[in-house]
């Protein structure tokens, strides 16, 4: 028995430094390849650039799958159930596939229904990889046009339904199906042996569709025959719906109904000559111009020619920072994908005209980010140079200034003297590492403390726990992007510390 646990903690140790060799000069490369590619470059050497990076790309996948899965048949991941508001972990986790499944030309229809309102006690971590991975496993079947998810929770489980749409050939589709429940490829393989960790389970229900179960436990949901929830501010509200040849998937029709509101679809598209009087029977114009190239301004004058009613746009965001654009006092632009709670807030807002009050919904994060500039102070701790070069270059993109430590001992001197309101702390480092001088930097002053965001090439996501008992606020894994910099950063400006 002993000799075993030595195994596995032999074997976790090896997979922990070979990440770490292997990961940190892929941080380096996928760093310069975004720098490079926010160059000036012709043509040529850009669809070179984007080529290397799309091999890149294919490399850490495959990479990052072997080595999880080794560390998964070794031992050496565990589970760390935690109490979670399931409504936002999951809109959080779809919002990112929904982006993953654009930039491939794939719609990701989906719906969360509002009523999960519940706590779960789960592993936080390993069911966003789940989702995740059997999102993108899905994805790279190729032959799909659409894919629908739905989601509900039977009895301890969560359910996600994914089924396809648009299939070109239904003979490849079967056969792909069939292929993603007997696959051996190193994708499959982790899925897998996350799902025997926590009791999960995968299924082809038939030609179009796969199930994900994964097993919750409920401290607090509402009854399964709540599904339609009142709002006393948009219930018996009418709106009249223009698709504009929008495949809206269904999902803004199923919020609206949710919330009450009465939904009457108009067709395709507005015509003023066959308006009338409707702005008697209606309180608000809703158009959906996701696949139509017409500006919002051409359809808002086709409107006001007949039609005061308050108007909604909505339409697939061109980044993932895009949330709402206010067009005028009563006409609002809400981008894809979208949260339920924040449909009825805005309604309720346009409904009321007062558009103006919803502008600190910034659209683009950076402007709160940058804002910031002139009164936070950083600090990068990483003991290689190329990641230090990328992580500054990252932050300059943004705006901000920062200070740099190549060791864990640098970055305590460094703390004492300049009180930094933000960390990048890299874990593996020579003399003192990033938990090391995390715990001592926490000892220093309890007047100050810092937001510490932990960076570390390990394969282990479990050693998250780690992290957060030594003081570290968050976390990220190598190789780092310029985007998911960004959302940390945008994180932290929410909870600055005074």
């Amino acid at each position: 028995m002993n000799d075993k646990k030595t195994d596995n903690n032999s074997s976790s140790f090896s997979l922990s430094s070979y990440s770490h060799e292997v990961r940190n000069p892929l941080n380096g490369i996928t760093g310069l390849i975004e720098i490079l590619l926010k160059t000036k470059l012709d043509s040529n050497q850009l669809s070179l650039l984007k080529n290397i990076q799309n091999k890149n790309n294919q490399l850490q996948l495959t990479l990052n799958h072997m080595l999880e899965y080794s560390k998964l048949i070794s031992g050496g991941i565990k589970k760390y159930p935690e109490q979670i508001l399931i409504y936002p972990f999951l809109q959080k986790i779809l919002e990112d596939l929904f982006l993953i499944y654009r930039k491939e030309r794939v719609k990701l229809c989906y719906f969360i229904p509002p009523n999960l309102l519940g706590i779960a006690i789960i592993d936080p971590i390993i069911v966003k990889q789940l989702i995740t991975e059997v999102g993108k496993f899905i994805l790279l079947q190729d032959h799909q046009d659409k894919i629908n998810l739905e989601i509900q929770i039977l009895k301890s489980n969560l359910k996600l339904d994914f089924s396809f749409y648009g299939a070109k050939n239904n003979e490849n589709k079967k056969k792909e199906l069939k292929k993603l429940t007997h696959t051996k490829s190193t994708s499959y393989l982790l899925i897998n042996g996350l799902l025997d960790l926590i009791d999960g389970k995968l299924s082809s229900n038939n030609d179009s569709s796969v199930s994900l179960e994964l097993p919750i436990n409920c401290v607090s949901f509402p009854k399964a025959h709540e599904t339609k929830v009142g709002n006393s501010n948009l219930h018996g509200k009418k709106i009249v719906f223009y698709n504009y040849q929008a495949d809206t998937c269904g999902s803004i029709i199923k919020q609206l109904m949710y919330w009450g509101m009465d939904i009457y679809n108009a067709g395709e598209e507005f015509t003023s000559d066959k308006w009338g009087n409707n702005d008697d029977k209606y309180q608000i114009i809703g158009i959906d111009l996701s696949d139509n190239n017409k500006h919002e301004f051409m359809v808002i004058d086709e409107i006001r020619k007949v039609s005061k009613l308050p108007i909604m746009f909505f339409k697939e965001a061109e980044n993932s920072s895009q949330k709402l654009l206010t067009l005028q006092k009563d006409v609002v632009l809400l981008y894809k994908p979208l949260s339920s709670k924040n449909l009825a807030f805005v309604i309720e807002t346009v409904l009321k005209s007062k558009v103006n009050d919803l502008r600190e919904w910034l659209r683009n994060p950076d402007l709160a980010i940058t804002s910031y500039k002139d009164s936070i102070k950083i600090l990068i701790v990483d003991d290689e140079e190329i990641n230090r070069k990328v992580m500054k270059e990252y932050l300059n993109q943004l705006n901000l200034k920062a200070d740099i430590a190549s060791n864990g001992e640098q970055a305590v001197a460094w703390y004492e003297q300049h009180k930094y309101d933000l960390i990048f702390m890299d874990i593996q480092m020579p003399k003192m590492n990033g938990v090391e001088a995390t715990e001592l930097i926490r000892s220093i002053d309890n007047q100050h403390e810092p937001y510490i965001i932990a960076i570390t090439a390990d394969a282990l996501k479990g050693d998250s726990k780690t992290y957060k008992e030594a003081g570290m606020d968050d976390y990220l894994f190598k190789p780092i992007k310029a985007d998911t910099i960004q959302e940390k950063i945008t994180k932290f400006t929410q909870t600055i510390r005074h």
